[in-house]
């Protein structure tokens, strides 16, 4: 007798590595319900039967509550770097996921992984780490849930954040001023998340548990920016600043109209964004180095081409 299909919602579909979960999983036998604030970001996922796109308002838990009927399991990626008068740590990183696991428990879902960050911690330095910390705990009192929390270092992949915007940093720069710059990070490749998170959906012996993700290298941030340098085979000053002068880069950087870096970024690199071995999760998932990424760049497809090829493969 065939199983019948599971129905997976995911909120922050739209996002680097929402896209590449709805990717993973769409090859799997399962429903898709994608929750976005950007629902133009995935549009292309409507020729897909199997996937129902939803506008996603965190004010309107009543149309949340609709939406959500009928699922068998929650991913929360929602999350941000920099707060705004709109959206703050607090709203998205605790408020939220208070909000999130009463609908579910009212509906009677009980599955939930929860992406969160690497150093969460009541005593961390910044206010996005501390908001993580709360948005864990708002989950764990929450007798009813089969939950799952993943801390995953810095992802990099062909839409990533981090990497990226140094990497444009570097091309057009020839000095390259660095804040923290002895910061230690263990990136882990955005596929390796995938494959541990979706790993990990229906297994029970991760129910209740805090797992950290990071690749198989750790480095310093300055040891990062000579690898992308050298990936891109430039030549460039590196100027490591001290804390205070640190601090001082990231408030003037803080009051640009774009924001890029802020005083709250620059707290959360004093904490080391390190694995703890007491939360490594049991699955073998760390296999790409970013090293290895870097230098094999031009191979990376981004996630939305990378869904078109499978389209076209699969006649959809």
């Amino acid at each position: 007798m065939a199983q019948s299909k599971k129905t997976i919602a995911i909120f922050g579909a739209s996002g680097f590595l929402g896209s590449s979960i709805v990717l993973a999983l769409n090859q799997s036998n399962c429903r898709l319900k994608l929750f976005s604030r950007n629902k133009e970001k995935i549009k292309y996922w409507t020729v897909n039967p199997d996937i129902q796109i939803f506008d996603f308002d965190l004010d309107n838990l009543t149309q949340l509550k609709k939406d959500l009927k009928n699922t068998d399991a929650v991913i929360n990626l929602l999350g941000i770097l920099h707060q705004s008068k709109k959206d703050s740590f607090d709203k998205i990183h605790h408020l939220w996921l208070s909000h999130l696991a009463n609908t579910m428990k009212d509906l009677g879902i009980k599955r939930l992984i929860h992406l969160s960050a690497l150093g969460a911690s009541f005593n961390a330095p910044s206010l996005y780490l501390k908001s993580k910390a709360h948005g864990e705990t708002a989950l764990l009192n929450q007798k009813d849930l089969n939950l799952t929390i993943l801390r995953p270092s810095i992802i990099f992949g062909a839409r990533d954040n981090f990497i990226n915007m140094f990497k444009v940093l570097v091309k057009w720069l020839p000095v390259i001023v660095l804040l923290s710059p002895q910061s230690k990070f263990q990136p882990i490749y955005i596929e390796d998340v995938s494959k541990a998170l979706i790993k990990s959906l229906w297994d029970k012996k991760t129910y209740g548990k805090v797992y950290e993700l990071g690749g198989p290298d750790v480095y310093s941030l300055k040891e990062m920016i000579k690898l992308i340098i050298k990936s891109e085979k430039l030549h460039r000053l590196i100027i490591p600043l001290n804390k205070p002068l640190s601090y001082i880069f990231a408030l003037s950087m803080e009051i640009l109209p774009i924001k890029i870096l802020t005083r709250d970024n620059w707290r959360s690199m004093q904490v080391n964004n390190v694995v703890d071995p007491q939360y490594v999760m049991p699955y073998r998932y760390s296999q790409e180095r970013l090293e290895h990424y870097l230098e094999n760049k031009k191979n990376r497809l981004p996630m939305r081409t990378k869904y078109n090829l499978y389209r076209s493969k699969s006649g959809r």
